[in-house]
Formats: C-alpha cells, structure tokens, sequence
C-alpha cells in the first residue's frame, strides 16, 4: 500500500510532496537520498541543483566538548576516507587515503602529494631524493636550519692553510675555488644550503687568516724600510 501527502499518485510506500519537518531522530535502514532518486552506488546520495553548499554543518551554540563536524569511521585499511572527482574533465581534485596519503590536483597537473613515508611533493617534484620537493620558488622571511659542524675548523692551529701560490695554480686549472663545488657539479646535483654556507665561511675565514698573515708581512716591511732609512739618514750625516 502506497500512501501519499500532497499528492493522488504517491510512487514510493510514503509520498510527500512539500516540508517534512522533525524534532527527533530520523532513521533510515536503508539508503538516504537528497535531490535526485538513488543510485546503487552510494548509501547516502546528495546532488545539489540550487543551493551554494550540498551541505552545510553549522557548529554555531555547540556546546559538547570535542566536537565533531565530520566523524568516520572504517575497518578497512584501503578505504578512500575522502575523494573529489571532476566528471566534466575527468580527474580527482582532491584524494585522502587511508593510508594518510593525500592529493591535489588543479585540472592541468598535481600540485600536492603527501606520501605515506612521510615525504611532500610540490608542483612536479618527483619525490626521489628528499623529504620535500618541488620545481617552483620558496619564499619566506626567515629560515632556520640545523646543522652539524661548522668552519671554525679553520682557526685551529693544526689546520693546513693552503699556499697562496698553490690556490693560484689551483683556480687557473680547475676554474673555482678549493672544496668549493664546480658549477657543473651544482648544476647536476643541486646545492645543498648549509653545507655550501659552512664552505663559504670557510672560505671567508681563510681569507681572514691570508690578510693577517699579509698584515704581518707588510709590518715586517715597514720596519726594514724605516730601519733602512735609519741608516740612510746615518750614512749622509758621516759622509758629511
């Protein structure tokens, strides 16, 4: 037996055409759906022909601790727990797994993966090699890193400073500076940020000790010079 409200010709066992309006708990043993008639591939089927949102959680006067806007649950552990797909153009906007991998897509090209090791891929990195990767610019204010040594090293009196001569053959013949990678190296692998600031500082701290050693020279220098014209000066008084 059909029953309708609202309408002579009811299709389903209760037709209502017009508000249904409940203070309680509405249950459904079976499937739900909003807007369109069923399909056979969701428990739960909403399609959204005039409003801004398909749904819309408001948490306004909440008053339960912890609560929940969206809560799931599974029991499976290849479960999608959320996927985004754009049928016009055919591809996953948006992609959570499970698993805690996680993509997004902008429609010509992925633009975020967070794989299940842990490791970030931006625009197209590839995700190979390090932790995060991409092919576009980072820009911020600050940056922090940490780090293991530091070229203070220099400064100990066991440190062999090279040859000012030997620097000089050095430069001519490979076209860089000692223990500084050359720029196919760089251009190859990359450079990596704190290991290539320790070298610079070593590099600066060299020079510093190359001046100091030029300072002493250059007093040593003057000393003669003037001891020399000390002498000079000497020299014409007697032959006076």
């Amino acid at each position: 037996m059909k029953v309708g409200i609202g309408t002579n010709t009811p299709t389903r066992n209760l037709d209502v055409i017009g508000d249904i309006k409940a203070y309680s708990h509405i249950w459904a043993n079976g499937s739900l759906s909003v807007g369109a008639d069923m399909n056979t591939f969701s428990k739960c089927f909403i399609a959204n022909t005039n409003r801004t949102a398909a749904i819309q959680v408001k948490a306004t006067g909440n008053t339960q601790p912890y609560q929940r806007l969206l809560f799931f649950e599974y029991d499976n552990a290849d479960t999608k727990i959320l996927e985004v797909t754009n049928t016009a153009s055919n591809y996953t906007a948006f992609s959570l797994k499970s698993n805690g991998e996680m993509d997004i897509h902008n429609g010509t090209a992925p633009i975020f993966h967070l794989g299940t090791d842990g490791k970030l891929s931006l625009g197209n990195g590839t995700m190979q090699t390090f932790q995060v990767e991409t092919t576009g610019m980072i820009r911020g204010r600050r940056m922090k890193l940490d780090l293991n040594t530091w070229a203070d090293y220099v400064f100990e009196p066991t440190y062999q400073l090279m040859p000012l001569n030997e620097v000089e053959m050095f430069v001519k013949k490979e076209k860089h500076l000692p223990n500084v990678p050359s720029e196919q190296e760089l251009k190859k692998d990359g450079a990596d940020v704190m290991e290539l600031n320790k070298i610079l500082m070593e590099k600066v701290e060299e020079l510093t000790l190359y001046l100091i050693q030029q300072n002493k020279n250059t007093e040593e220098l003057k000393q003669q010079l003037e001891a020399l014209q000390t002498k000079v000066v000497e020299l014409e008084k007697t032959s006076k």
